[in-house]
């Protein structure tokens, strides 16, 4: 299922010609902009069915395994669903209206992890898995019909517009995937199906709250700086003050998990699965790092209609993690993967610094400002974790809420306390304080 998902994901990037972010960039998105959006996202989908049946069979010899012959066509149905979803999804977001996209997201997955498992203690087979995400994406198609008036039509009104567009998009989001997916697709070619599987399931783990949230909540971002586009330094200080809140996310779950991962493995995964810690603490400072690259530069660049520097420095990003990579898996195997892949982060970020200061005539200062306290207060957060953890205690579960705990206090406490030493500036701690305060006051009342 992974390597069929691999493939999926690939092909998608190759033909996907970015209508969700030219339509909310429009500044009305008149009825010609949305058909047109929904036309190109819907001819992708059936586009991208036909390339990944043709392609199966080439698919299962690159995996020297044919499972993934019938896993892959079953995903070139499950392809076409995901692609005719409603425009009104577009809108919400456009509208700023997140409440509802966030609950059709939530109930998405509650279908399909309903399904999955229901089907997984019945049949007990990866099969769970496939079906319950073709019933997921099924779900996703009548839904977002049922919550929004649009109803689609085919048109191609506005198609020079979004050609122009996808001639950056697509190598930019093209070399964006292949980016996060390329140490999954180095190790699917040097190690067997249940080494992939093992750094499969840690390196899920470790970009759950890190990468994986870093894009969920810039979905959220794009609108908000595209409305900003008139006010270049409101954007500029939105921008700020997104990079110090993303940046501080991505640090406290990337060097958290870390800090924890050991009981993390035991509890969630199970003794079987200690084989896979040495992976996900690599794989976890790894996670911190290329969510803070990707919450640098990612969207402000494409909102600002800076496509093709962000372009440039994606494939700059891919060519670096794809050396890394390849040079870390001849070295040690899927653990110098995951040690390339931090290598490749940590040689990149100065890049993307240099890029967004020529493109919005910061100064490296700014990025200090709002990251050097978030990262002494992970930093901090690691020593206490190590220094107080309880060795003694016999059950893994306490263990891992004791130093979770321990960790989240810590964290926060040195954020904060760093914060108030500075003089207050503003910014993602001076919003969590007044909130607490506030909360603190009403139920004071």
């Amino acid at each position: 299922v992974t390597m069929a998902a691999m493939v999926l994901g690939l092909l998608n990037s190759f033909v996907d010609f970015g209508p969700s972010a030219l339509l909310i960039r429009q500044p009305v998105a008149t009825q010609e902009y949305q058909d047109t959006a929904w036309t190109f996202s819907f001819l992708r989908g059936v586009l991208v069915a036909i390339l990944l049946a043709m392609l199966s069979p080439w698919v299962a010899d690159y995996f020297r395994d044919q499972r993934v012959l019938s896993v892959t066509l079953i995903f070139a149905i499950n392809t076409v669903f995901a692609n005719a979803f409603s425009i009104g999804l577009i809108l919400f977001r456009k509208e700023l209206n997140f409440a509802i996209g966030f609950y059709f997201d939530l109930a998405s997955r509650l279908v399909v992890l309903a399904v999955t498992l229901g089907l997984a203690f019945w049949w007990r087979t990866y099969w769970a898995i496939v079906v319950g995400a073709l019933v997921g994406n099924f779900f996703g198609l009548v839904v977002s019909y049922m919550i929004h008036p649009y109803r689609p039509r085919f048109s191609f009104a506005k198609w020079r517009e979004y050609l122009k567009f996808s001639i950056v998009m697509v190598p930019l989001n093209a070399a964006f995937y292949v980016t996060t997916r390329i140490d999954t697709l180095v190790v699917g070619r040097i190690s067997t199906a249940a080494a992939l599987g093992v750094y499969n399931v840690a390196a899920e783990l470790a970009t759950m709250l890190t990468i994986d949230l870093m894009q969920q909540i810039s979905r959220g971002l794009y609108p908000n700086f595209a409305k900003l586009l008139n006010d270049r330094p409101k954007m500029i200080e939105a921008y700020l003050n997104a990079v110090s809140a993303l940046g501080t996310i991505s640090i406290a779950f990337g060097l958290g998990l870390w800090a924890i991962s050991h009981d993390f493995v035991r509890v969630v995964l199970g003794e079987k699965w200690v084989e896979a810690i040495p992976l996900l603490e690599w794989l976890a400072v790894g996670g911190a790092l290329r969510g803070l690259d990707y919450a640098l530069g990612t969207t402000i660049l494409t909102v600002a209609g800076h496509e093709r520097v962000s372009a440039v420095l994606m494939w700059i990003r891919l060519a670096i993690y794809t050396v890394a990579a390849i040079l870390g898996g001849m070295w040690n195997g899927q653990m110098g993967v995951a040690i390339g892949m931090v290598i490749g982060a940590v040689t990149l970020i100065p890049i993307v610094v240099f890029s967004l200061m020529h493109c919005f005539n910061l100064r490296v200062f700014d990025f200090v400002r709002v990251l050097w306290r978030p990262f002494i207060a992970g930093l901090t957060m690691i020593l206490v974790v190590h220094f107080l953890h309880l060795d003694s205690f016999a059950m893994p579960v306490l263990r891992l809420f004791i130093d979770a705990a321990i960790g989240g206090v810590t964290f926060i406490l040195t954020q904060l306390g760093l914060w108030h030493f500075s003089g207050r500036p503003a910014g993602v701690e001076s919003r969590v304080f007044d909130a607490l305060i506030s909360k603190f006051n009403v139920m004071r009342k």
